[in-house]
């Protein structure tokens, strides 16, 4: 595994985007509260692994901001169901490491020494066993949709490289030469069926492949260096040449957007920094030959919306997740009276929806469906053996919870209010946070 593969094997890995992509399913009784998620862990999940822990609840947290006089004292509950579940996954070590995948849904565990690849679903099923040292593979990503795996084979330099592709249940396929994706993995499409990558070392020429090996497309061939950036909602690959973004189709269709970018500025980069679910919405990042803008450490900020582009300004709140197809839940900065109201906001219309108010001014570390995770004690530390949780429309503040062993602080949303975290012992876990919050 290359440089680039260590550096994102690190405990409480989590990626580049700005904010948490958060996928969650609406069930009846949430529908009118906040939506939910997309993601379907197995009822099977507050089963797994080989320890369970039973939290139990500290005395009140410590919020930012008082309460109201009138709020009842907290009390310490006992909890019945299980709150922290230790996965039955192999353990990180400085000879192992682990990788979740960008679903959540699925772990890399890489045996440095044994040059081997396993994959497992968070039931602790091993998916698939790659020998790496026998098939020379010195490098491997997640495809972003879980599916399966990108590998590449010989030295990590020059470049392109000979890359394969594993999915579950379905045979290894060799793709032929191409440039290495990054560790989060390559651009693929809504449908999971292609993949894009560049095919020479310059980043001239992006070729779509089809991940079975029966087919690939030559999508555009620059004379100049491009940035590849993704697909969007439409199964076009996007692109950014000079000042434009290119929409590339799969038939040949190409659609030119101007970025929009101020008069005698040109643009050298960019990249994808997040994007919505439902892949109508995405967030870029642009670098030119002068700062764009006093903001954002003077990259330029674009929104894609559909076939538009815009700029976008400095929020005045916290974007936590994406809690729907293109909905964001915003942690706003400032008060009313002591308090804040979270909101969905939709990305593609401008509105926002209140989803609940709340006494509590530290932003969470994510969000699935009601539930917000803080690991940490808010306004005390971030990370360690305590972490806090808040229903939102129910609870005016962040409920501390221990979890009897020290947690890193970047958690992975699964749905139902579930979260994946790694364990500062190397261990990965699963916290209930609807049971921590009752």
């Amino acid at each position: 595994m290359g440089a680039a593969a260590e550096a994102g094997e690190r405990r409480g890995y989590r990626s580049d985007r700005t904010t948490w992509r958060v996928e969650s399913r609406m069930t009846a009784a949430r529908r009118d509260l906040i939506l939910g998620g997309v993601h379907r862990p197995s009822r099977a999940l507050v089963m797994l692994g080989v320890a369970v822990i039973t939290a139990s609840c500290m005395s009140a947290g410590t919020p930012s901001l008082s309460p109201p006089a009138s709020a009842a004292a907290p009390t310490t509950r006992s909890i019945s169901a299980p709150v922290v579940t230790r996965l039955s996954i192999p353990q990180q070590t400085e000879r192992v490491r682990l990788k979740v995948a960008p679903d959540h849904e699925h772990v890399l565990v890489w045996d440095i020494d044994a040059q081997s690849f396993t994959f497992f679903d968070l039931q602790g099923n091993v998916l698939a066993t790659v020998d790496g040292r026998a098939l020379g593979i010195t490098w491997a990503a997640w495809l972003p949709d879980g599916s399966g795996a990108i590998f590449a084979n010989g030295p990590q330099v020059p470049q392109p490289r000979e890359l394969s592709v594993l999915r579950w249940g379905r045979p290894r396929v060799d793709l032929g030469l191409a440039l290495a994706p990054d560790i989060d993995g390559p651009p693929q499409s809504p449908d999971g069926d292609w993949i894009a990558l560049f095919v020479d070392c310059c980043r001239r020429h992006v070729v779509a492949f089809r991940l079975d090996a029966s087919d690939r497309r030559e999508l555009i061939s620059s004379a100049a260096p491009i940035s590849l950036l993704g697909w969007d909602a439409r199964s076009h690959v996007l692109v950014q040449r000079g000042n434009d973004i290119l929409r590339l189709g799969l038939d040949g269709t190409r659609i030119s957007t101007d970025l929009g970018l101020p008069a005698g500025a040109h643009a050298t980069s960019a990249y994808l920094s997040d994007q919505s679910p439902d892949r109508r919405v995405t967030i870029l990042r642009v670098a030119a030959d002068r700062p764009l803008s006093d903001s954002f450490n003077g990259f330029g900020v674009r929104s894609l919306i559909d076939d538009s582009v815009s700029e976008v300004r400095p929020p005045r709140a916290y974007a936590i997740g994406w809690i729907g197809g293109h909905e964001k839940l915003m942690f706003p900065w400032e008060t009313v009276s002591g308090r804040r109201t979270v909101t969905a906001y939709d990305a593609i219309m401008g509105s926002e929806r209140p989803l609940g108010v709340i006494g509590d001014g530290v932003p969470p570390s994510a969000v699935s469906g009601r539930i917000l995770l803080f690991l940490g004690e808010p306004s005390v530390n971030a990370g360690g053996a305590v972490f806090a949780v808040l229903r939102l429309g129910l609870d005016d503040g962040y409920k501390n919870v221990s979890a009897g062993i020290d947690l890193d602080v970047s958690p992975f949303p699964l749905a139902e209010g579930r979260f994946l975290v790694y364990g500062r012992d190397g261990w990965l876990y699963v916290i209930d946070g609807e049971a921590a919050a009752r």
